[in-house]
């Protein structure tokens, strides 16, 4: 019998259980303290993602497991940077795994010849799962959306709105006849409809839907009461457009909607919106783990989605212009580009570029500069090669808590130790240290890496690992469970001063250590529980309190060892994304939570690493006025928030502006005065540069 070509052969593609994977799946670890669609599995349909090049037709799996590929935007088949894809386990167990907590009871193939990424062979990982009631019974990729029209005004640019809670019944959402400027939106934990679908899980709304629903429901509740907006049921769902406001409705309303609270130019009938309301609970878990997912599916949506416009006008181009917001992200992270979703952001905006130059993805600097949840490390601040750290953990925090070290490319691991002390009068059951290495005796592959478990009084609190992600930077994570007695369990992690204590003689001179935290505090209405933990400088003035000057700016004084410059958004270092912190309208200073790009002390001048915000938009009105009035839920209601997700919000609307009346997408920046060549820059400007970009957006 002939025998297909070797090319052709189905061959494994390997699983791979990383320090996050190991703490939330694993019961005697942290999945008592996930979000609930976590804690309360196993489940029978999950999310994950691959890792390394590959083909997405190429994916498959073996029974009894079957695989499904959201709708993609990779118009020419080639090879991605990351799939995002969801899984039915169909029965399959959940078994432990050489110790490493537990595998996913899934085997996934892949046939013909695949790409590698710098060496790393292609692999997946599971994350968030997806309810039963989402997940749609006759999924067909081909589908065409149901009750889909033509805009009647062809559309000059798209903006994408990617968030939470996002009201896509609201009048502010209308063109000029009173039909919905929302093309498509997706909700993704929202109930199958019992019908075929173009979506995998969740449901689909189209502009021809949704103007039906407003004619059928003139009461906005019951309209998404009806439409499976709101279900009780539906924890990842909830009741968020049954509230007053919600975070994806202010963004929202800021990027494409008219309304007399909204601010900026007005949004006509020639711009369309495409939506994507996340999961609410990817706010509910502080280590940032299993959202990739969904907000890589979200993004391949919308660029789906608008290529499938266009195609409705052939007489226009092939891509239409297309201003994407996504006011989201997590502050523990590489910082460098090389992050999973960074180098998928990469590689989609680059190839569509390529086709359509006025193409944007706008993401939030972040809101974490005064909350002290970044430190720099240099050869400088070492004795001896060694420096400790304190890690302030709040009473009473009912969430896990997460503490990242991450060490350049290059770093000389050998020698280098990180050991763990609890606060004063505690103690642990034995030593918690872990080194630069791969355990001897690990099987199943992947990047190099080990664990030890944090016990206390017989429990397990904690766990420390060392990985050497994607086979380029050693990586140190510290999972701590809550200070509080949560989801009934019977054992905490001590409020208090915890220490770290780093031996580095591998360091080199032009080197930094970087120690980021996860965020942990409580977005309110899923009452978490969180509180932020927060890192502490253990020698005298070390804080670098003179950062952040009277001016905002930074204007004078060392920068400490911990630091608000560097507190960027984890996952918006890949240099085709649009970073955008915040200012106030009022002083035209930065806002004093917006984050900053990175600095350095050379000589005597302090230089970037890394990124910074390519510009910063309005945040806040005035030091009495913080944040910007922006809709609410229901059509008529109003609220304010605060952030630099509301200055990415400004962005889109601005770019996408622009865009329509035939301008660049940056027309209208006021620019920042800087020195034409970077080394003739001072500390000051070096400050400022870190904290507002290239200059205003003029509002």
């Amino acid at each position: 019998m002939d025998m297909p070509p070797p090319e052709a052969r189905a061959r494994r593609l390997p699983h791979y259980t990383g320090p996050y994977e190991r703490w939330i799946f694993s019961a005697a670890l942290g999945r008592p303290f996930a979000f609930p669609a976590i804690s309360d599995g196993p489940d029978r349909y999950y999310g994950a993602l691959t890792e390394g090049a590959l083909v997405p037709a190429r994916m498959g799996a073996a029974p009894p497991n079957a695989l499904r590929l959201p709708p993609l935007w990779n118009p020419q088949d080639e090879a991605l940077a990351a799939v995002p894809f969801a899984v039915h386990r169909n029965g399959a167990t959940l078994p432990e795994v050489d110790g490493e907590g537990p595998a996913p009871g899934i085997e996934l193939t892949l046939s013909g010849p695949s790409a590698t990424t710098e060496g790393m062979r292609p692999r997946y990982r599971v994350s968030y799962p997806v309810a039963d009631q989402s997940w749609v019974a006759d999924y067909d990729l081909h589908h065409p959306p149901e009750g889909w029209v033509a805009p009647a005004t062809p559309p000059k640019v798209i903006v994408g709105i990617i968030d939470d809670g996002i009201p896509f019944a609201h009048r502010a959402f209308l063109d000029g006849a009173g039909r919905s400027r929302i093309s498509h939106c997706w909700l993704q934990s929202a109930a199958a409809p019992n019908r075929r679908a173009a979506v995998p899980f969740g449901r689909e709304f189209t502009n021809a839907e949704i103007d039906s629903l407003r004619a059928q429901y003139p009461d906005e509740t019951q309209l998404y009461r009806e439409a499976g907006g709101i279900d009780a049921g539906l924890p990842d769902l909830g009741l968020h457009l049954r509230g007053r406001a919600s975070h994806g409705a202010h963004i929202a309303g800021i990027c494409a909607g008219n309304d007399p609270r909204v601010s900026g130019p007005v949004s006509g009938d020639d711009i369309q919106i495409i939506a994507v309301q996340l999961p609410n609970t990817v706010a509910w878990d502080t280590s940032g783990f299993g959202k990739e997912t969904y907000m890589l599916s979200a993004l391949h949506y919308i660029l789906n989605r608008a290529r499938q416009i266009a195609a409705q006008y052939p007489d226009g181009p092939a891509e239409l212009p297309l201003i994407v917001n996504f006011s989201y992200g997590w502050s523990a992270n590489r910082h460098d580009g090389g992050a999973t979703m960074e180098r998928a952001f990469q590689q989609l905006l680059t190839r569509r570029k390529a086709i359509q130059p006025a193409t944007a993805l706008n993401m939030p600097m972040g809101n974490n500069f005064e909350k002290r949840m970044h430190a720099q490390i240099t050869r400088a601040d070492l004795d001896n090669d060694r420096q400790s750290l304190g890690w302030w953990l709040s009473p009473d925090d009912m969430t896990s808590s997460y503490l990242e070290i991450w060490f350049p490319k290059g770093f000389d691991p050998r020698g280098s130790r990180i050991t763990v002390q609890p606060p004063l009068g505690c103690a642990l059951d034995e030593a918690a240290t872990i080194t630069l290495r791969r355990d001897a005796g690990e099987s199943g592959g992947g990047d190099p890496r080990r664990f030890a478990d944090v016990r206390m009084g017989g429990d397990v609190i904690g766990q420390l690992s060392a990985d050497k992600h994607f086979n380029e930077r050693w990586r140190v994570l510290l999972a701590l469970i809550p200070t509080g007695y949560a989801q009934g369990a019977m054992r905490r992690a001590p409020a208090g001063e915890w220490r770290l204590g780093l031996k580095l003689p591998g360091l080199r001179q032009a080197e930094a250590v970087h120690v980021w935290l996860q965020r942990d505090d409580d977005p309110g209405v899923l009452r978490s529980g969180g509180r932020q933990s927060h890192l502490v400088a253990l020698e005298p003035d070390a804080n670098g309190g003179a950062e952040q000057t009277e001016d905002g700016q930074g204007g004078r004084g060392r920068l400490g060892m911990v630091r608000g410059f560097g507190t960027f958004n984890g996952i918006s270092s890949s240099a085709a994304v649009t970073r955008v912190a915040g200012y106030d309208l009022s002083t035209r200073l930065p806002s004093r939570y917006s984050g900053a790009g990175g600095l350095r002390q050379v000589a005597d001048r302090l230089q970037p690493w890394g990124v910074g915000p390519a510009f910063a938009a309005p945040a806040d009105q005035g030091q009495f006025r913080p944040g910007l009035p922006s809709i609410g839920i229901l059509s008529g209601s109003g609220v304010r928030l605060q952030g630099t997700s509301a200055a990415a919000a400004c962005a889109t609307r601005w770019m996408a502006d622009n865009v329509a009346k035939g301008r660049a997408l940056t027309e209208g920046l006021d620019p920042l005065q800087m020195p034409s060549d970077p080394e003739e820059m001072d500390s000051r400007t070096a400050k400022r540069a870190a904290r507002l970009g290239a200059g205003w957006v003029r509002w």
